[in-house]
């Protein structure tokens, strides 16, 4: 199975090119394969995704909260 990211030379590529190597893993997210180059792993959960799906998931699943008790101080006249 080959890897299926198509990649792009610059913003204004719209047709891009497929990476051709041979893929070693899926990304759990959008289910497409990926080789080496393209795989990433997430240090908290352990699961492989593809650059895009992995920018979501760490924005949307492991970014840190803001402390519960901080509030900005408001300045008085």
């Amino acid at each position: 199975m080959q890897c299926e990211i198509v990649e792009v030379a610059s913003s204004e590529d719209t047709i891009g090119y497929p990476c051709g190597n041979d893929a070693s893993a899926r990304c759990c997210d959008c289910d497409s394969h990926v080789c080496d180059s393209h795989a990433q792993s997430c240090e908290s959960c352990g699961e492989v995704f593809c650059s895009t799906c992995f920018a979501f998931h760490n924005m949307s699943y492991h970014q840190k909260k803001p402390a519960a008790g901080y509030r900005r101080m408001r300045k008085s006249a």
